[in-house]
């Protein structure tokens, strides 16, 4: 069972795209440290838990990054390129 019913974990052959947890902090900080540090960037910004999900690799169940999803009901309204109707 999903312990996460709001916000379900996603699974592929080799990856899972899961809420964060608590244990998951150490790890995502030093890799977005990282990346933004490597990019001339400052600390990368806070997360949102309703949006950024941790990315695991199934294989050795190691976080390995993260990504961010949108929730949106009605997308090809949202999409210039997306909208239904003759094209001007």
């Amino acid at each position: 069972m999903d312990p996460h019913p709001d916000n379900p974990s996603l699974f592929t052959n080799r990856l899972v795209i899961r809420p964060f947890q608590p244990d998951d902090l150490l790890t995502i900080h030093r890799i977005l440290t990282a990346e933004f540090h490597e990019h001339g960037q400052d600390e990368p910004a806070a997360m949102d838990e309703h949006v950024d999900r941790a990315v695991i690799l199934r294989s050795g169940n190691t976080l390995v990054g993260a990504v961010g999803l949108v929730p949106c009901l009605s997308p090809f309204e949202q999409i210039p390129e997306m909208r239904a109707g003759p094209k001007s």
